[in-house]
């Protein structure tokens, strides 16, 4: 799709709602990356907008597609994991904020290079054990959301089981590559 920020207004005009919204998920994407480097002290506002922003427009492609779509996309489970994320983050807490209903489920790296460049000034990365307890008390409040709540208690232990820290940049790379094929 080349540069994301200069999409012609007629490529625009001619894409389904579901795409749009997968082409701003891409595009937040990239600003997540680009704000790893952000100068100080600023990454973490930025990181906290951009992760914000990016499952409010990857779950409305599934609110947005029809009826086959839908389905497909809850065949996904890096999709259904994100669904219960932004479930979360619209209901209850921003996922990275200091202050909120749980303990945040989200820390960062914050790395300091002295006398050598560093590779990102700040990442995040899942705290699993403070999300699953999340997970836990969202379904106690909202037994409805079960189904996704389940499906994205699978996924974590899935990715628990690579025993790696689990970053977000690389959760947000694959559940992208997942849910694409699916959106037209």
């Amino acid at each position: 799709m080349g540069n994301m920020s200069k999409i012609p207004a007629g490529q625009f005009a001619a894409m389904s709602a579901p795409l749009l919204r997968l082409t701003e998920a891409k595009y937040l994407f990239d600003q997540f990356k680009s704000a790893r480097n952000a100068e100080p002290n600023h990454g973490l506002f930025l990181l906290t907008v951009y992760f914000d922003s990016l499952l409010f427009c990857l779950v409305s492609i599934e609110e947005m597609a029809d009826t086959p779509t839908r389905k497909k996309l809850c065949a996904v489970p890096s999709f259904l994991f994100f669904k219960a994320l932004r479930n979360i983050t619209t209901h209850h807490i921003v996922l990275s904020g200091i202050k909120g209903k749980f303990e945040r489920p989200i820390s960062r790296i914050v790395s300091v290079g002295v006398g050598c460049q560093v590779e990102f000034s700040e990442q995040f990365f899942l705290l699993p054990d403070k999300l699953r307890n999340i997970f836990d008390s969202v379904l106690k409040e909202r037994p409805y959301e079960k189904r996704t709540l389940d499906a994205a208690q699978s996924y974590l232990s899935q990715i628990e089981e690579t025993g790696r820290q689990i970053m977000i940049v690389d959760l947000i790379q694959t559940v992208i590559s997942e849910v694409e094929p699916h959106v037209a």
